[in-house]
């Protein structure tokens, strides 16, 4: 089968923008590519990102996952028929691998190693796919644990950032929660706060539009997360998803990571940032806010390092990928070694 002919389908996780912006991301690049594209994902969430995809939900989070709610442990049973497709990408959900045995994994962390508290059925179902099989999975290895490593054939593409930023002063600072609905009460208490305090050492503060007062001040602000309001970062506090890290890390701001208790993701996540140089692992916002008015702009890691931060393609890298696999087909799984290498990036 020609690439330019290839059929893939890609369903994201509804749980947050994340998944469905990387997936939306990869599939613009599929698309230029002449491929044809279907996306499953909540329509809403895919229109943030201006893309018309296939309504669909998955109706997952760390809680359904708790409850082992059918719903959300048997998503896959709701799935249209997948047999037109060549490629079938699932971020990042597994139960996929039931239905498509070939289908293959995109993101930088699975379910059931990161939910504390996770009901067992759940878990034990989850370990018997990974004990019968080791599929692909395409991310970031930055954020990628050993064991995920471990569990799949992890295939490397860096980061899944959007387009070039363009240049402004770095003054301002973030405060974002993200749309998990994680975090929200202390972000809305640390947003009063910051009100009775002042910007400190930044010029504008952008908060999250939905906790923005009445009122606000001059110098605060609703948050757009437009890559003009990234570029004006001088440092970024926020509950660290991949999706806004990536930005942040793209901006070359440093980052200031809090999370919620018990969150292995978020808390993983922080520690990688904090041991690569690119920001701080302070685990409360009240403390993630005191260390960014104490350093005000002072610079974060050095992304020039290919061992820190290995490029901002994922999307294309991951596009390239894919197109390999549709264009080899089973051959194509011979590509992928037991290594971090993204084998497609020449070949499409």
């Amino acid at each position: 089968m020609l690439a330019d002919a290839a059929r893939i389908c890609l369903i994201a996780c509804d749980n947050g923008l994340g998944h469905v912006r990387r997936v939306v991301g990869v599939a613009g690049e599929l698309d230029r590519r002449g491929a044809r594209v279907t996306v499953l994902a909540r329509s809403d969430q895919a229109a943030r990102f201006a893309w018309d995809a296939r309504h669909f939900e998955t109706r997952t989070s760390s809680d359904a996952f708790r409850r082992a709610s059918r719903e959300a442990c048997r998503w896959h049973e709701r799935l249209p028929d997948l047999g037109s497709f060549d490629v079938v990408v699932s971020d990042n959900l597994p139960e996929i691998l039931d239905c498509r045995a070939d289908a293959l994994l995109m993101g930088s962390f699975l379910w059931h190693l990161v939910v504390e508290g996770a009901a067992p059925e759940y878990i034990e179902a989850s370990r018997r796919r990974f004990n019968s099989r080791r599929p692909i999975m395409i991310g970031s290895g930055l954020f990628a644990t050993a064991e995920l490593k471990e569990l799949t054939r992890f295939v490397d593409v860096g980061l899944f950032a959007r387009e070039p930023l363009p240049w402004r002063e770095k003054k301002d600072l973030l405060l974002a929660c993200g749309r998990s609905g994680s975090c929200e009460p202390e972000t809305a208490e640390a947003v009063c706060s910051l009100v009775a305090r002042g910007p400190g050492p930044f010029e504008r503060v952008h908060v999250e539009p939905r906790m923005l007062p009445d009122t606000p001040p001059h110098w605060m602000m609703p948050a757009d997360f437009s890559p003009g309001m990234y570029a004006g970062l001088a440092a970024a506090v926020i509950r660290p998803g991949v999706g806004t890290l990536t930005d942040a890390i793209h901006a070359q701001c440093p980052v200031y990571c809090f999370y919620e208790t018990g969150n292995l993701e978020m808390t993983q996540n922080a520690r990688r940032i904090a041991d690569h140089g690119l920001g701080f692992d302070a685990g409360s916002i009240d403390r993630a806010i005191d260390e960014a008015y104490r350093n005000g702009a002072a610079p974060a890691g050095d992304r020039s390092d290919p061992d820190v931060v290995p490029g901002f393609d994922g999307a294309s890298k991951a596009a390239s990928y894919l197109l390999t696999i549709a264009e080899r087909g089973p051959d194509a799984l011979a590509l992928v070694p037991d290594s971090d290498q993204c084998p497609g990036e020449n070949t499409a």
